[in-house]
């Protein structure tokens, strides 16, 4: 859970001053990995909100309802890569 909520904090940070540098220097490649923190920080935004209704609220489903949005988005994010790669 600390981790979770570390990445949080730490990651939105480090993907905005990608992002801006990435478009500064006009790198395609660093605008991907700005995008690619920014998913991250989502994916821990997501596991820390389920890991805390799984723990206060004691919604059992939440860690697997919680597995089933990351999958999706990483589905998402995939599919988008592979078509802008096209």
């Amino acid at each position: 859970m600390v981790l979770a909520a570390t990445a949080v904090v730490v990651l939105p940070g480090v993907a905005y001053r990608k992002l801006v540098l990435a478009r500064r220097l006009g790198s395609r490649s660093l605008r991907a990995d700005g995008l690619l923190t920014a998913g991250g920080a989502i994916l821990a935004a997501i596991t820390l909100a389920a890991v805390l209704v799984a723990r206060y609220v004691r919604v059992e489903a939440a860690d697997p309802a919680a597995a089933l949005v990351v999958a999706l988005v990483l589905l998402r994010e995939a599919v988008g890569a592979f078509k802008e790669s096209n």
